[in-house]
């Protein structure tokens, strides 16, 4: 099975992104693709499509999207596991789950469950593929 994975890293302080660079190098191959800002990332997942979106909620316009019932509908993040970090508890998480978020990952990242999401999402990416190599087209 092959292991890679494409990332987006949307972090407007960029503190996590050495610890993300690390854990994704047990996935040789992938690409990570960093940005400090939404509209870059936005304009290369609707290139490349990726299996994991990250947003930390820092970025300004993070919250918005994230609540935003069409962010799904948007080129690239309709299969992409959406992942939301945060330092906040309360009812954020509730909200970004309702909204459309898979994942809600407190800060400081748990690297442990990360790098568990990052097989999941392998595994997840794989099963997909399965099921639309099943699929009988009329």
């Amino acid at each position: 099975m092959k292991r890679k994975l494409t990332i987006v890293i949307v972090d407007e302080h960029g503190a996590d992104l050495p610890v993300f660079k690390r854990l994704t190098r047990e996935f040789p191959g992938s690409h990570v693709m960093c940005f400090p800002q939404l509209e870059p990332a936005e304009r290369e997942c609707a290139v490349h499509p990726p299996d994991i979106f990250v947003i930390d909620d820092a970025v300004p316009e993070a919250i918005a999207m994230t609540f935003d019932r069409h962010f799904r509908e948007h080129p690239g993040l309709g299969d992409a596991l959406i992942v939301l970090m945060s330092a906040r508890g309360g009812p954020l998480p509730d909200q970004s789950r309702r909204a459309g978020v898979d994942v809600f990952l407190p800060k400081p990242v748990d690297t442990k469950f990360f790098l568990q999401m990052l097989h999941q999402a392998v595994e997840l990416r794989a099963a997909r593929a399965a099921i639309a190599a099943q699929r009988i087209v009329p």
